[in-house]
Parts: structure tokens; sequence; C-alpha cells
């Protein structure tokens, strides 16, 4: 062995020890010793038998289905009404809709009317 290796494996062997001496310490019998190690040694959820799960919401994307959600039910009520209106779409903070409308119920008969949400 060269001189290099043999270095290199004492300094292995010197880290690999005071680690070892970091988790058990230097028992003087084998019930401090098990005492140690159940004490310095803390096992993960996975090796402990169980899992842990984080959920998380884009709760952009759940407004903008909720947004979509509404506008097709607009569009339905509306189609059902026999409301007409010009268009209806969803902006990103809001959604906007746009009705013309020559019954007696819209303020400006034959105007679109905008109406935000």
């Amino acid at each position: 062995m060269t001189s290099n290796t043999k270095i290199r494996l004492l300094i292995i062997a010197a880290v690999t020890l005071v680690c070892i001496y970091g988790i058990i310490g230097l028992p003087t019998s084998t019930a401090q010793l098990t005492a140690n190690w159940r004490n310095n040694i803390k096992l993960g959820t996975d090796l402990q038998g169980g899992s842990n799960l984080i959920y998380q919401i884009q709760m952009q994307d759940a407004f903008k289905g909720e947004a979509d959600t509404v506008i097709q039910r607009l569009r339905d009520e509306l189609t059902k009404a026999s409301i007409p209106f010009a268009d209806m779409n969803r902006n990103e903070p809001t959604f906007e809709t746009a009705f013309r409308s020559t019954s007696p119920v819209c303020p400006r008969p034959g105007r679109a009317i905008s109406a935000w949400w």
C-alpha cells in the first residue's frame, strides 16, 4: 500500500470512531450501551413503520375551477330564462359578463352592461 492510501484509511477510521463515540459515548455496561443507542438514535417516520402525507391545495387553480363552474351555471340559467348575453369569461381576479338586452329589466335597453363579481 502506498502512503497516500494509508493516510486515507486512517482518516476514514478516525471519522468512523468519532461518529460512533458521538452516538453511543463510552458506556461502562451493555445496559448503558443500549440506553445510549436508544436515546441518541431517532428513527424517522418511515423507519418507525408510519408515513407522513402533506396535502397542498393550489388555491389559484381551485378558484379558477369554481369560477368556471359558476360561469357555466350562469350561462345555463340565462339561456333557460331566455335572457340574451354577449359574452361571459373569466379574467384572473374576476370574471366579466356582458349583457345585451331589450327587456324592461335592463336599465338601458340595447346597450351592453358589464357586471364584475
